[in-house]
């Protein structure tokens, strides 16, 4: 079992609810936070993302093709 290194919230019927990285699909709209709190963002400093693939797991981490969403 993978180690999650950043907590991920998923926007569920206008709800920022918690959900394991590995549950991740295609199409959720999400924000991941570092282990102390901070939000993750893009180059740009969007928070943002819009799911492109299923999560999937890659030399034992579990990663995700995203795009940012701008706010």
């Amino acid at each position: 079992m993978t180690e999650e290194y950043r907590k991920i919230k998923i926007l569920l019927d206008g709800v920022w609810t918690g959900i394991s990285y590995r549950h991740l699909t295609k199409g959720s709209m999400f924000r991941m936070f570092e282990r102390d709190g901070e939000p993750v963002a893009d180059i740009n400093g969007r928070t943002d993302f819009l799911a492109v693939s299923d999560s999937y797991e890659k030399d034992g981490l579990w990663t995700i093709e995203v795009e940012a969403l701008i706010k």
